[in-house]
């Protein structure tokens, strides 16, 4: 395995540990009392209903582009699933940093509340990092390998970026 395709691994693996251990951190956090809790559910549940639908339609315009891609002669088949493999990547991404958002924001108010702003600015910081990690390694990993699994080389700066 080249160099450059074993350090970004390695990289890869160390941000999603900090994205789940940060992720651990903010759940860990106090969710207030029961009527904020109340609330905090029926956000959550209108951010699945809303991811459910707007994935819903991108998948099906994702299906679409991924067929025109692969029957363009000058594009084909590889760019196809190399688009399908960024575009899974991205969609796992944007649910993980939905769902934690979404559950870290009840938190943060709690934090503010009973123990003022710098308390709420802590996992406020940290709401995004999450999702911020898993956006960017997803893509990066996803990148590096369509492009080894593709090309057969990889040179950073080159076609997939």
């Amino acid at each position: 395995m080249p160099l450059a395709l074993t350090f970004v691994l390695a990289c890869s693996i160390v941000a999603i540990l900090y994205g789940v251990a940060s992720s651990k951190w903010i759940l860990s956090q106090p969710t207030g009392t029961e009527r904020m809790r109340e609330i905090a559910l029926a956000i959550q549940q209108g951010a699945c209903a809303y991811l459910y639908r707007q994935y819903t339609i991108i998948s099906a315009v994702g299906l679409i582009l991924f067929f025109i891609i692969g029957f363009i002669p000058a594009i084909g088949w590889p760019t196809a699933f190399a688009f399908a493999v960024g575009a899974i990547f991205s969609g796992a991404a944007g649910y993980i940093g939905m769902n934690i958002s979404i559950r870290a924001n009840v938190r943060t108010t709690e934090a503010a509340r009973s123990s003022g702003l710098k308390e709420a600015l802590k996992i406020a910081g940290e709401d995004y990092s999450p999702e911020l990690h898993y956006r960017k390694i997803m893509k990066i990993y996803g990148n590096f390998a369509a492009g080894k699994k593709l090309k057969g080389n990889f040179s950073p700066g080159k076609g997939f970026f």
